[in-house]
């Protein structure tokens, strides 16, 4: 259950750190029924900022519906709580982000499956300002430690791949793994994507392709991750949530291709616009031979 007098996520700010109590990296992870592994993701990723010797914080909003003591064991962990408004996996990060106090911001699950070492990979490139955004690429053998549930077996492995080239084509980023869950990003990105529903809708499964249709390929970096059997809770991918990701992909899609095509002037469709531009010739007339 989720204790009373955690914090709601607070409104969207600018994107700056606050002066009081703030970090330089805030880690979001969001959670459902994760008791088992919160406490260990929490103590991890502060750990990890301490390694690269920077002020962390661990922002961890809890799912409505959780009924675990995941909320107590991640205050345990020395982690901030955020009890969530909205529903969904990208509700529950950009609510984090919106209570985080540091300006730039990485995302991993909280059961078990990511690495809070391999933050310090993610986090690198951002802190020296080489990328905006940077997303953590599992193996293709790794990606098999998630298979289970409502959707395990051959059927998921086919469905990840035909998702994973579809974000690809709808991001226009050949990212190697663009639906991983842990990435890397500044704040005031999420932010920005929290006060635009069209970049953004509401309900999205997978808030990184959001973000990898939003930032210049120049600025995008990708880093190996680890990938593990997860230690706690049990897969939230379903159906529904397949059917939610291929909403999110077609309107991807019909976004960037809406954002390529110039505006239609009157008469497109009837005239082509060589026709209207070029002018007609006179025509010569040869002299005729007897």
């Amino acid at each position: 259950m989720i204790p009373v007098g955690i914090e709601a996520a607070e409104a969207p700010g600018d994107g700056t750190a606050r002066a009081a109590g703030s970090a330089d990296v805030s880690v979001l992870v969001p959670v459902w029924d994760e008791e088992e592994a919160i406490g260990r993701v929490v103590r991890g990723a502060l750990g990890a900022g301490a390694a690269l010797g920077v002020a962390a914080e661990c922002v961890v909003c809890v799912d409505a519906r959780t009924v675990d003591g995941s909320a107590e064991a991640a205050a345990g962990a020395g982690a901030r709580l955020v009890a969530q408004q909205g529903r969904g996996l990208t509700a529950a990060v950009l609510e984090a982000a919106a209570a985080a106090s540091g300006p730039v911001a990485a995302v991993l699950d909280g059961d078990g499956q990511h690495d809070p070492a391999d933050l310090g990979r993610l986090l690198g490139p951002l802190l020296a300002g080489r990328a905006d955004l940077v997303c953590g690429a599992r193996s293709p053998a790794s990606r098999r430690c998630g298979f289970g549930g409502a959707l395990g077996g051959l059927w998921r492995r086919v469905g990840s791949a035909a998702f994973g080239g579809l974000a690809r084509a709808a991001t226009g980023v050949a990212a190697p793994d663009p639906l991983t869950g842990m990435f890397a990003c500044r704040t005031a990105d999420l932010r920005a994507l929290a006060a635009d529903p069209a970049a953004c809708p509401p309900g999205g499964y997978k808030l990184l392709l959001a973000l990898l249709a939003g930032t210049p390929s120049e600025r995008v970096a990708h880093r190996p991750i680890t990938f593990r059997p997860r230690t706690g809770g049990a897969s939230h991918m379903s159906v529904r949530t397949s059917i939610t990701l291929a909403r999110q992909l077609v309107h991807l899609a019909r976004r960037r291709s809406s954002a390529r095509l110039p505006p239609r002037r009157r008469g497109d469709a009837t005239r082509p616009a060589r026709a209207r531009t070029e002018r007609r010739r006179p025509r010569t007339l040869r002299p005729t031979t007897k």
